[in-house]
């Protein structure tokens, strides 16, 4: 219904894909309010991302959106939803690496979108991220980078170059949590003393 409200849409739908096993995903289909390729050229998915971001929870927002010339209908009428496509998250120009941070967050970019190879241009959310996938992604680069990332610093700076940048001002990772034996807290001789 959101996807359905925005300028040049004329119908929308949104399904939940798992195109790769493990990986589902919201993926949304709209078709132009005239239906040629000059009107499909004019809608810019990104945008039509960014303005559902503003109103919708992050969870809600399709990873990719689909420009059709119609929505697939069974014999019924009904939406053919194995009809419908999958999305294309083919990074659209892959500029290499030029330090080493950048290569591992572009690694990192890479195994967790399931894709070949990023470019640092490319945005994490323009190719199938998502709120689940940003936390295991600032995760990984906690580890592999000893950095402590918020996960608000991936939606404001949302590519390999970007979140590089961000690299040299974000403090050390903090030591992971590890539960503390019963003899060593600090606490137990005492209440073994008032017991």
């Amino acid at each position: 219904a959101a996807l359905a409200r925005l300028p040049l849409v004329a119908q929308a739908a949104v399904i939940a894909r798992e195109d790769s096993p493990g990986h589902k995903q919201l993926v949304g289909y709209v078709v132009p309010e005239a239906a040629d390729s000059a009107t499909e050229a004019l809608i810019d998915t990104a945008a039509l991302r960014r303005s559902l971001s503003q109103s919708l929870p992050d969870y809600m927002v399709p990873a990719a959106i689909v420009v059709l010339q119609a929505l697939p209908l069974t014999p019924n009428g009904k939406l053919d939803r194995k009809a419908l496509p999958a999305p294309d998250f083919t990074p659209r120009s892959i500029r290499a690496p030029r330090t080493p941070q950048e290569e591992i967050l572009a690694a990192l970019f890479a195994e967790i979108l399931h894709l070949p190879q990023v470019g640092i241009d490319d945005n994490f959310f323009d190719l199938g991220g998502h709120s689940l996938l940003a936390t295991k992604l600032i995760s990984r680069a906690r580890s592999a980078l000893n950095v402590e990332l918020a996960i608000r610093t991936l939606f404001e700076a949302p590519t390999v170059e970007q979140l590089a940048h961000r690299l040299s001002a974000a403090p050390a990772a903090r030591k992971p949590l590890r539960p503390m034996r019963r003899e060593q807290h600090p606490d137990a001789t005492q209440g073994a003393l008032t017991a």
